[in-house]
């Protein structure tokens, strides 16, 4: 049996006790992953398909450490329950290696509040009881499973809402991602024309410009020399002396199906060229 518990604006609590089966019927496995790091940006998802990143175990704090501590989570009051901002429940092993976290959003317009009055025969007393009630979505807002680290969304802004440190996802590139990007000392293989301004890169490519600045953190110069190779053979209009030629703002999208490995070769109908619109990871139904 599981409880549900919720998380106010003045800590965690325990909304109910021992319910005997899960909140939501929600499997993740019947649904097609979309990488948001690659594809969220400008991609709509179909009824059948649902967003995630990647994640680690400090990504799901503070909720993590509630449900490792869950004994410490009082039973919440009436006033507590007006400040209610998620509700959620988990599953898990002994070991604590196997947590599967269901949260839902819970807005001001969602909640029911009622008041109905009592009499009292002794003493003749009229006291009122305010009942609040919050209704249960079809799925929930987000999803986490620590095997497979992963959080799982269909809406950004509920992901944003309840884990804030996800915002870089989605954040514009800003003056100090620039001077990162155009520093030809911590990346020698990238060639950007001086001409080209933070200020007039559009919206959409600011976006695309965030990503591009985060993933390069990661890449070595091993890496770097993989790119280049696949780029020669997907897109080599965009090297120039061994190196990213980026002199056009375009060249910003070009960069980006490169080192995010968009382009793909058709193995059928005479293994043409083609660029992914989305990272989709397709899961056989008839497996489960």
């Amino acid at each position: 049996m599981s409880s549900v518990y919720g998380k106010g604006k003045n800590g965690f609590y325990k909304l109910i006790e021992n319910i005997e089966s899960d909140i939501w019927d929600f499997n993740v496995k019947d649904y097609v992953e979309i990488d948001f790091t690659k594809d969220g940006l400008n991609y709509k998802l179909d009824d059948d398909e649902i967003f995630f990143i990647e994640t680690n175990d400090e990504d799901i704090e503070p909720y993590l450490n509630r449900i490792l501590n869950s004994t410490s989570c009082n039973m919440a009051k009436g006033e507590d329950l007006k400040s209610i901002e998620t509700f959620y429940f988990f599953e898990k092993d002994q070991a604590n290696s196997d947590i599967k976290l269901y949260i839902q959003r819970v807005m001001p317009s969602q909640r029911i509040e009622k008041k109905s009055l009592l009499w009292f025969k002794l003493g003749n007393k009229i006291s009122i009881e305010e009942e609040i009630s919050i209704p249960i979505l079809p799925k929930p807002d987000v999803y986490w499973e620590q095997k497979q680290k992963k959080i799982y969304f269909a809406k950004f802004i509920n992901l944003e809402k309840i884990f804030p440190h996800f915002l870089k996802y989605y954040r514009d590139a800003n003056e100090d991602d620039w001077k990162n990007f155009t520093n030809t000392e911590k990346y020698p293989f990238l060639d950007i024309a001086e001409d080209i301004e933070l200020s007039k890169i559009n919206k959409s490519k600011l976006k695309t410009l965030a990503l591009i600045v985060d993933k390069l953190e990661s890449i070595t110069n091993e890496d770097a020399n993989k790119y280049l190779e696949y780029a020669k053979k997907y897109n080599p209009n965009l090297i120039k002396d061994g190196k990213f030629k980026i002199h056009e703002i375009k060249d910003i999208d070009n960069f980006s199906n490169i080192i995010f490995e968009k382009f793909f070769t058709a193995e059928v109908g005479g293994k043409e060229v083609r660029i992914a619109n989305s990272y989709k990871i397709c899961v056989d139904k008839k497996a489960k």
